[in-house]
């Protein structure tokens, strides 16, 4: 594949990773995955969480992918369902006066903002674990929030704000409570930064007596909650050549080595994601 396309898909990828460890909603998802031991309640409650946030999911995967590459949105030419999730990007931040990295920093913070409302950062790990079982549904949709914030942004005295913030803020931990401040007064209720980190944590110690494998929250670049895309990242995707193609294939498989005996769906330790390039 070109240079140009894998950087498109890498960052894609990312992206939907980033935003899953570093938002309420995100968190909630990961945190009901563990419900019970069956797996049906999780992967109800799971799956709830997930259709009320794909539109905010897909938004910034694909908007993020392509900034600052050049004709990076050819890479989407025909995928008609990729292309309307890029317009949803558009409409929410495509009439802000902003420079590309204001484009970045605002399509980052709002849609880490609209997968944050501030319920669910009220809520204990077991009540979260309980959520979307019911089958009431989940208030605060990220994807309701997303609709409610591009009309409201389209007014002047919403977007002037707005952009004057992501441009002259380079901290996003400085730009959080500002921007939630102003989210909220749209209905769009978001969590203050300290809260938000508070609840991430216990989340993250609820979730570690039950994953086999340990997220960490370590306090390293500007906001502490950011480390935990580095901590738990996962998603570090290569396409290759058919020569390389089938070394990949093996190296996902399991192995024969005794230790390798782990619950199905478990993640081995030392399992890579691509062929050694070396």
């Amino acid at each position: 594949m070109p240079e140009v396309a894998q950087h498109v898909v890498t960052q894609h990828e990312y992206a939907h990773h980033h935003l899953q460890s570093s938002s309420a909603w995100g968190m909630a998802m990961i945190t009901s995955a563990v419900v019970d031991d069956s797996g049906t309640a999780a992967s109800a409650a799971w799956t709830a969480f997930a259709r009320a946030c794909r539109s905010v999911h897909e938004m910034f995967a694909t908007y993020f992918s392509v900034i600052g590459i050049d004709d990076g949105l050819e890479h989407y030419r025909g995928n008609m369902r990729y292309l309307r999730y890029y317009g949803l990007g558009t409409a929410l931040i495509g009439g802000l006066p902003l420079s590309p990295a204001g484009r970045k920093r605002a399509i980052e913070d709002l849609s880490r903002a609209l997968m944050s409302p501030a319920w669910l950062t009220e809520l204990t790990f077991d009540q979260v674990r309980r959520l979307g079982q019911s089958g009431d549904g989940l208030p605060g949709a990220p994807d309701a929030r997303l609709h409610v914030l591009i009309q409201s942004i389209a007014d002047e005295s919403v977007s002037t704000p707005l952009a004057r913030l992501f441009e002259e803020t380079d901290d996003s931990r400085d730009r959080w409570d500002p921007l939630a401040a102003r989210l909220s007064a749209l209905g769009i209720d978001c969590p203050d930064h300290e809260d938000l980190m508070n609840w991430t944590a216990v989340m993250v110690d609820g979730c570690n007596e039950f994953l086999p494998v340990s997220i960490e929250i370590e306090g390293r670049g500007s906001d502490p909650l950011m480390s935990l895309v580095e901590n738990h990242s996962r998603e570090r995707l290569r396409l290759h050549s058919q020569h390389r193609r089938d070394a990949a294939t093996s190296e996902l498989g399991r192995t024969n080595d005794p230790a390798d005996q782990r619950r199905p769906g478990t993640p081995h330790r030392g399992t890579r994601t691509h062929a050694d390039p070396r």
